[in-house]
């Protein structure tokens, strides 16, 4: 679905195949049987144009050092209707692991408040 360039304020569809209400990663390479895939549905996917009908490309980024390390991140939501990413990075870890850095990017595949909720957390639950 979606050909051609979006005039502002048209949406875009994909699809994404569905079996049993649950979304479906396609495997890598080729199917294996004759019957795989029969049984996935397609359920419709809203792609939100941004400023001037296309995809948002406005990015926002964030960075920081160290004595020895510096790391930067940078997200762009594109033609999503919001960004459903998060990231974490912690330069200083308590001992035992002082020598360490804790970074971590998490897809928002099950929407902001996962991704998020991930990145705030799991520096707790390790550190």
């Amino acid at each position: 679905a979606g050909g051609g360039p979006a005039a502002p304020g048209v949406r875009r569809t994909i699809e994404k195949p569905q079996v049993n209400g649950a979304t479906v990663v396609p495997a890598k390479g080729k199917p294996n049987g004759k019957g795989r895939g029969k049984d996935v549905a397609k359920r419709p996917i809203s792609l939100t144009a941004g400023p001037g009908g296309g995809p948002d490309r406005s990015q926002t980024s964030d960075a920081d050092s160290g004595a020895v390390l510096s790391w930067a991140a940078s997200e762009l939501r594109g033609w999503r209707p919001a960004m459903e990413d998060a990231h974490c990075a912690i330069l200083g870890l308590a001992a035992p692991l002082e020598s360490h850095a804790l970074f971590g990017v998490f897809d928002g595949h099950g929407g902001a408040a996962v991704s998020r909720r991930a990145a705030d957390d799991l520096p707790g639950e390790v550190a």
